[in-house]
């Protein structure tokens, strides 16, 4: 990047105040070794090829910077399932939503995700650092800043808030339009939003990956919810002829042959360049830390963006530095690390191997501090893409029943009767690990009432009862009848436990399910309305 640019940016402002505060100590940095920016060419190589026109990012980030603030209800994640018609917060986030910027960005969330295929979708190349980023979206901090010297490791993706913020206008979009009586309107804007947080799940930062998976699941747990809330209420969808859709709208979300191809995406990379170039950073190859460089760079990185913090970061660095064992032990421990994730990435969820524990719980923090502060939870990606499948796989198997029901005006007898004319297949639990001789076991149905196994007094058959926990500790009993149906997956304990315990995450909690039908963000709210709890 040219001198011109680089001063008219200026420097990052945390990375001002480490060089104002900390010279003073033994924290005047030297010029760094030669290469010592080649990790972050290697994570940026991918995207020097791509061409204009398949250029996600390009499209989309000027947009993100000319989105209006959201209203403060919608700034909150926790709050935002609670925001629907007839709440007094809906009124001011559907005119946010419809608002000229917001419905601009609306329009260009679409034209980044038409393809029906992964491997004609357009991807987001935006690189690390401000190399080859225009000046207006540095100035309008829809980028990567890697600070002075650059660092992966320091990397602040200054764009993600932003994209925290598109997903939920796109949430309270599909509301909009499935309450005016668009219900397939309504799923398509979460299915483009999906669509869009499978890009962001094929960059190489944790980060991001995260963020993308996150999308993927939100939007099908509120596709469900607008498909139950309008089942449950004005069935616009019956009405207005739009059911006879809903087949083709299920197939668009198979996961194995359209858009997503979870098993596809690749294993992100780029922590391991970052801990690569951290290490040359802030270590001596012949010895032990680098003391001219080392407490200054690891508070830059521990501060998290935070500059107050720095002194007591930078105090605490230089007494970790005794701990922290050599080069050489450092990198050996590093290539153990990231290749047993790397390795484990594309078994099978259910090989042997994948009951052994992650090396990483074997990771000394006091020997390796550099690699405790620089490498993020990775280990989660494996059980939430597993979340993320059957969330995708939960949601088109919903539909179809709900499919049948309106075609048939009944519950079908069993799950594999919706297919072939609702679904194109019946696909297996994710969760599920009963595949002796090749079992793909299906995801657990029924309908309360009619297929009780626990017939009341005098053989009358009861409602069915679940508890379900939500986050934060709260939970509820609830009560279904007929007029419903209940689809769950085993969840990440392996368990069928007939959906009487409800928690729906990606980390095992014993003798719970994963419930997918009705979806749990519906029942939430409906028990708040119950209590007198929800305005």
């Amino acid at each position: 990047m040219n001198r011109t640019i680089r001063s008219a940016l200026g420097r990052a402002f945390a990375s001002r105040v480490v060089a104002t505060l900390l010279t003073a100590t033994v924290l005047v940095a030297p010029p760094l070794p030669a290469r010592a920016d080649e990790p972050i060419e290697r994570v940026n190589a991918p995207y020097s090829g791509v061409r204009t026109d398949r250029r996600s990012d390009l499209v989309i980030l000027p947009l993100l910077a000319a989105m209006d603030e959201p209203p403060r209800a919608v700034s909150d994640a926790d709050a935002l399932p609670l925001i629907v018609p007839g709440q007094v917060a809906w009124p001011e986030a559907a005119a946010w939503a419809t608002a000229p910027n917001q419905k601009a960005l609306i329009d260009g969330l679409y034209k980044v995700t038409e393809a029906n295929d992964f491997k004609d979708s357009m991807i987001f190349a935006l690189p690390y650092g401000v190399e080859d980023v225009s000046p207006d979206l540095v100035k309008a901090r829809m980028y990567v800043e890697l600070g002075d010297p650059p660092l992966l490791a320091a990397a602040n993706i200054q764009y993600l808030p932003a994209i925290r913020t598109m997903t939920r206008l796109a949430h309270v979009e599909a509301i909009r339009r499935s309450s005016e009586g668009d219900v397939l309107g309504g799923m398509e804007v979460l299915a483009r939003i999906a669509f869009f947080g499978r890009q962001l799940a094929e960059r190489p930062m944790h980060a991001e990956v995260y963020l993308g998976y996150m999308m993927i699941w939100q939007a099908m747990e509120r596709m469900a919810d607008i498909a139950y809330t309008d089942f449950r209420g004005a069935r616009s969808i019956l009405s207005s002829g739009q059911a006879a859709r809903l087949p083709d709208f299920i197939n668009r979300l198979e996961e194995d042959r359209g858009v997503f191809a979870i098993d596809r995406l690749p294993f992100p990379t780029g922590n391991r360049a970052a801990a690569e170039q951290l290490i040359s950073r802030v270590m001596q190859q012949r010895g032990g830390i680098n003391q001219e460089t080392f407490a200054a760079t690891m508070a830059r990185i521990s501060a998290g963006g935070r500059p107050l913090r720095l002194f007591g970061e930078a105090g605490r660095w230089q007494l970790t530095a005794a701990t922290q064992r050599d080069w050489f032990a450092t990198l050996e421990e590093l290539g153990k690390l990231y290749d047993d994730w790397q390795s484990r990435w594309r078994l099978d969820p259910f090989d042997p191997r994948m009951l052994q524990p992650f090396y990483a719980t074997n990771l000394d923090k006091n020997q390796f501090p550099v690699l405790a502060a620089s490498a993020p939870a990775i280990s989660d990606l494996f059980p939430m893409r597993q979340f993320v499948r059957t969330s995708i796989a939960g949601v088109r198997h919903a539909l179809g029943v709900l499919a049948f029901q309106y075609a048939n005006r009944g519950w079908p007898p069993h799950l594999s009767s919706i297919r072939p004319n609702f679904i194109r297949a019946i696909t297996s639990d994710p969760f599920n690990p009963n595949r002796a001789r090749g079992q793909q076991p299906p995801f657990e149905y029924f309908v309360p009432i009619r297929d009780s196994v626990d017939p009341g007094p005098r053989d009358e058959r009861r409602p069915h009862e679940m508890v379900v926990f939500v986050a934060g500790g709260q939970n509820f009993t609830i009560r279904l009848r007929e007029d419903t149906f209940v689809l769950y997956s085993t969840g990440p304990d392996g368990g069928r436990n007939n959906a009487d315990r409800i928690q729906n995450v990606w980390h095992v909690v014993k003798d719970t399910d994963l419930l997918l039908w009705p979806p749990v963000s519906s029942l939430w709210r409906q028990h708040l309305k119950d209590v007198g709890a929800l305005k």
